[in-house]
């Protein structure tokens, strides 16, 4: 093995060196190798990145699931309030629950001096998880909701923000519709912007104002502890669906569990064809690679049968003829693979720093490309490369195997 490793370093260092066709087609075929293996490390940690980003992001905003009344109305519009009891406290408290917040919605109109928009109002309660919202800040300081007093300070998207023309400090003067058949004046709110935010997602900039849950309980006439709805946080997104059929089981029966996905199947659908990209992506370079080196290691035993014959005509056999080629060509596969990681992980880290890569938030649901690390799939993809392109190496290499050594004087003459 030591002789094979040591004519196979030569070979390598000749080719290198040497102005020849062998050793153009080692150098593109080391560029292909380091092309795709940043290529594909680098299209899992975009595609990955991106699914966990939205999934958080989406999290944060409405919990890993929901508890709701069963109700007809499809709406994002609280109808009917639960009334938070010990039972309820009991599910909560024995469940996997990380933890959870009230809210209640509310639709109403912002009336400015220049123009107006609908809106929904979220309220939240003394219990919001502040953390989890704190990423989406652009502006101002969140409001106090475990204050005794109502607050009239309210976060605002940076969409609703500058169609309004409002900032941080204005007066937001909102208009709700009250629970009542018959025609009356409506609920009038002047609120105070505390805080701009943006989220990336659409759906939610362009119509949620979030603000204290007791104004809905005030115009609701809601009792203090009667809310619209329990949004609940698990330890991680894998767990959610677990927890929430577990807690279901517990709860009284006119309450129903929802989790993120069924609320947003249409985003989770779109979430899955990067799935079938990142595979896709995967298969192409894999492709690539094996064509090139299979195409690198026919080149340099094209260019070296004098060689091959001077082996086989002093006793070596086809097997250590093999291993020098497949020795050779693996070097390919190491600068590659060692070059290519490099790269991956010099722009995920510049990326995650700077996020110099900015994407259209109307269309990917964030404002740049979120690359995520992920050892599991990077050290997958690393050894299935390194073991695919080594079987691939002995389907060329069989070539030596039907070489004479009296057909290879020959043809080097």
């Amino acid at each position: 093995m030591k002789t094979e490793f040591y004519i196979a370093n030569k070979l390598t260092k000749g080719a290198i060196s040497k102005k020849s066709v062998s050793a153009s087609v080692f150098k593109i075929a080391v560029i292909a190798t380091i092309l795709s293996i940043a290529i594909m490390l680098l299209s899992v940690a975009a595609g990955i990145g991106l699914q966990t980003k939205i999934q958080a992001n989406l999290a944060a905003l409405h919990g890993h699931f929901t508890i709701q009344n069963f109700d007809t109305n499809q709406s994002e519009i609280t109808l009917i309030p639960i009334s938070i009891n010990d039972t309820i406290q009991k599910a909560l408290n024995q469940n996997q629950v990380e933890s959870f917040q009230f809210t209640a919605t509310k639709a109403g109109i912002i009336r400015t001096e220049t123009t107006f928009e609908g809106f929904v109002f979220k309220g939240v309660a003394s219990n919001f998880q502040s953390q989890l919202f704190k990423d989406f800040i652009i502006q101002g300081g969140l409001p106090n909701f475990t204050s005794p007093e109502v607050t009239n300070q309210v976060i605002i998207s940076n969409t609703l923000a500058s169609k309004l023309q409002v900032k941080v400090g204005d007066a937001l003067p909102a208009f709700f519709l009250k629970n009542s058949e018959q025609v009356s004046n409506p609920n009038q709110r002047r609120f105070l912007v505390a805080v701009i935010y943006n989220t990336g997602i659409q759906e939610f900039d362009q119509n949620y104002v979030i603000g204290d849950i007791r104004h809905i309980q005030r115009m609701n006439k809601w009792n203090t502890n009667q809310v619209g709805a329990i949004e609940c946080f698990s330890s991680s997104f894998s767990k959610a669906n677990v927890v929430a059929q577990n807690l279901y089981h517990q709860l009284p029966p006119n309450l129903d569990v929802v989790n993120i996905q069924n609320k947003n199947s249409n985003l989770f659908e779109w979430l899955k064809i990067f799935d079938f990209n990142i595979f896709l992506i995967l298969g192409i370079m894999f492709l690539v690679s094996g064509v090139n080196i299979i195409v690198a290691i026919l080149v340099l035993i094209l260019e070296n049968v004098s060689l091959i014959g001077i082996l086989k005509s002093i006793g070596y056999s086809n097997q250590s003829i093999q291993k020098i080629f497949v020795l050779q060509t693996l070097k390919v596969v190491f600068y590659g693979v060692v070059f290519g990681n490099a790269i991956a992980y010099l722009l995920i880290f510049l990326q995650q720093k700077f996020q110099f890569i900015q994407l259209n938030p109307e269309n990917y649901y964030v404002t740049y490309a979120p690359l995520i690390f992920n050892w599991q799939w990077f050290l997958s993809i690393n050894l299935a490369f390194i073991l695919l392109i080594y079987l691939i190496l002995f389907l060329p290499s069989a070539l030596i195997i039907r070489l004479k050594p009296s057909e290879l004087v020959k043809f080097n003459r």
